[in-house]
This record gives structure tokens, C-alpha cells and sequence, in this order.
């Protein structure tokens, strides 16, 4: 009686659907999480307390416009790079790197004298969070397959949300108890810590 042949196990295509999870990719998933979530609660902290914060130095509404601006135009930049470069030198340095560059750009800014200094720090603060953001989506990307790609991706945008709903509310609280620049400071702790 003839054997079956069966093709080599290389040359059978396996989808996602059939491949087994990565080890701890869970883990990973809740560590991003909580990531997002600490670095958001951050960013959000400043928003009310930004225009107030960047007309005591005696600028116009236009300036604070800039001020605004500035941030997004740093992300705008540094999306790409950030795509390509975490693919040279990995995942960890970018997720953690961006979030140290935040925090201590946060820290200059709740220290700035002069409002050019507020408008590269809040500069710097994008690019510091373009290069997490953009690697913590890659990062989902790598470990989710076709069966849970959808939950882990909105369990991200969920913490990111939460986070970003939490900080403005945190941020005027503490602007009107220890004054405009100290969500800042808050700010820089809460990079900190979501890079540790």
C-alpha cells in the first residue's frame, strides 16, 4: 500500500489564526496599557492650563496657537523615523526613550524663563511621545494575530482615551492649588513613571 506524501512542514502556510500566541503577549499587551494610559493622564494634564501658562509671559493669541502647534508638528516629523528606527534598534529603546525625552522636556517647560524655551520644550515633548506612540502600535502589532488583533487594538485606544479624559480635569485641580506650572512637573513625573 502506497505512503502518502506530504509536503514539507516549511513549504505549508500557517495564518495567524493557526499560529500560537507569543509567550506572554498578554503581559506585554496589559504593560502597553498601563504605559498609554500614564503617559496620556500626562499629556492631558496640561491642556487647560496651556493658554493661561503661555500668556504670562506676555505673548499673543497667535503665539499660543504656536505653542500648540509646535507639539503636533514634532509628531508630524518624528512618526516615521520612529516606524523605521524601532525596526533597526528594537522596540524597548523607543518606548522607553520617548517617554524619558517627554519627561524631561515636560520638567524644562514647568522651568522655562522665556517663551522661545516653552515653544522647543513643548517641541521636544512631541517628538518624545510620536516615538512611543508610534512604536507601542507597532509593538501591538507584533504580538497580536488575526483572532485578537482587534480587542488588543482597542483595548490601547480605550486606555489611551481614559487617560486623555482623566489628565485635564487632574491638570486644573492642580494648576489652581500649586499654580500654572505645576501640571508640568506632574507631567514630567508621569513620563517617568510610565517608562519605568
Amino acid at each position: 500500500m502506497p505512503r502518502a506524501v506530504h509536503p514539507p512542514e516549511s513549504t505549508v502556510p500557517a495564518s495567524d489564526a493557526q499560529r500560537p500566541a507569543l509567550p506572554q503577549s498578554r503581559r506585554v499587551v496589559f504593560a502597553l496599557m498601563g504605559q498609554v494610559f500614564i503617559s496620556m493622564i500626562g499629556t492631558s494634564l496640561v491642556s487647560p492650563i496651556m493658554p493661561i501658562y503661555a500668556q504670562s509671559f506676555g505673548v499673543t493669541a497667535a503665539a499660543v496657537g504656536g505653542l500648540v502647534t509646535a507639539f503636533g508638528i514634532a509628531r508630524i516629523l518624528v512618526n516615521v523615523p520612529a516606524g523605521n528606527l524601532g525596526e533597526r534598534i528594537g522596540r524597548r529603546p523607543l518606548l522607553v526613550g520617548g517617554l524619558l525625552i517627554t519627561s524631561v522636556a515636560a520638567l524644562l517647560s514647568g522651568l522655562a524663563a522665556e517663551f522661545w524655551q516653552l515653544i522647543v520644550f513643548r517641541f521636544l515633548q512631541g517628538m518624545g511621545s510620536a516615538a512611543q506612540t508610534t512604536t507601542a502600535m507597532i509593538s501591538l502589532a507584533d504580538i497580536s494575530t488575526d483572532r485578537d488583533r482587534g480587542r488588543n487594538m482597542s483595548m490601547h485606544q480605550g486606555s489611551l482615551l481614559l487617560g486623555s479624559s482623566v489628565g485635564p480635569a487632574v491638570g486644573g485641580f492642580v494648576a489652581d492649588l500649586y499654580g500654572y506650572r505645576s501640571p508640568f512637573f506632574i507631567y514630567a513625573l508621569m513620563a517617568f513613571l510610565a517608562a519605568v
